[in-house]
């Protein structure tokens, strides 16, 4: 039922295991193993086994990634709030693109691993004590939350390397606490009176150092002469893929972001206000929808914004 904590700590030569329908709890149990292969029985109802990575079973709680494993980069599912004592440590892993839904990484979680970069998503709460220890290859790491409690010996034993986060922020206290360079993160929205090309959008951020990705509302990546509209995310990168600048699109009067403002808009603010059907979920859309500023979709924002139509006709 129960395989205790750290149990098979650093066998290098186990490389495959097979749980069976009665586990009930592990804990760390595999950290620095060779892992390749993991499965679980069919009948186990607290765990399962996805592409060989261990999860418990509503895939909430990363318990194991197999290390021994070549691979060097993994994206983790969406649905993951908590990365378990010892699942990466001692991985080949140099990128892993964290659950948006992410709350706590666990003791010795990256501990001795190869990751380069980190973008720690705006839901992370905890980095629990030596997390990403003895992580010699980290470059650069962005915490895109205000107030992720980090633990004093999170990153002990790392070489030098960048903390990007928000001015005020648990990051930049953390980054001054442990002597280590810190840049703020440019989140300065961009307000437009009508769309404009991609292109000329992100002429300001091209370069040899960075790289810009531009996605609209929907998630769609958007490139040349395409049209940003209310929602578009432009996000600035460093050579080692750490967020640098997240900048939304605000378009005057553009409701459903595809950069005009017309009776598209109209139609998709009445909806919302009266049907409640979703807008898209960003804070950009919220600001250009909410006309009168009361922080609530509603009736009367469809008047103000049949106001704001008719002065323009």
């Amino acid at each position: 039922k129960i395989i205790g904590s750290f149990s098979f700590m650093s066998c290098p030569y186990l490389s495959e295991i097979a749980l069976p329908a009665s586990l009930e709890s592990i804990s760390g149990s595999f950290a620095g193993c060779g892992l390749k292969i993991i499965t679980v029985s069919n009948d186990n109802l607290n765990f399962t086994a996805i592409d060989n990575v261990l999860f418990s079973k509503d895939m909430t709680v990363l318990h194991q990634y197999p290390l021994g494993l070549s691979n060097t980069s993994y994206i983790m599912p969406d649905s993951v709030t908590e990365v378990a004592s010892g699942s990466f440590g001692f991985s080949e892993l140099q990128k892993v693109q964290f659950s948006s839904s992410l709350e706590y990484i666990g003791v010795n979680a990256f501990a001795d691993s190869k990751i380069v970069s980190a973008n720690f998503p705006a839901s992370l709460k905890n980095i629990d004590m030596s997390a990403f220890s003895r992580c010699t290859g980290l470059k650069s790491i962005a915490f895109l939350s205000n107030d992720t409690v980090i633990s004093e010996y999170a990153f002990n034993e790392c070489n030098n390397f960048i903390i990007r986060g928000y001015n005020n922020s648990t990051a930049k206290a953390f980054a001054n606490s442990q002597s280590k360079a810190f840049e703020i993160i440019d989140t300065d929205n961009i307000n437009l009176e009508s769309g404009v090309s991609v292109s000329s959008l992100i002429d300001g951020y091209s370069s040899s150092d960075y790289n810009v990705s531009v996605k609209n509302c929907y998630g769609v990546d958007l490139a040349g002469e395409q049209t940003a509209g209310t929602g578009t995310k432009i996000s600035v990168i460093d050579l080692y893929d750490t967020i640098v600048a997240e900048k939304f699109v605000c378009v005057t009067g553009d409701i459903n972001g595809d950069g005009a403002h017309d009776i598209n808009d109209y139609n998709a603010l009445v909806s919302a206000a009266i049907c409640s059907t979703q807008l898209p979920d960003n804070a950009a859309t919220m600001s250009v929808s909410d006309a009168n500023g009361d922080g609530v979709i509603d009736f009367f924002d469809v008047a103000q914004y049949d106001l704001y139509l008719n002065s323009l006709s």
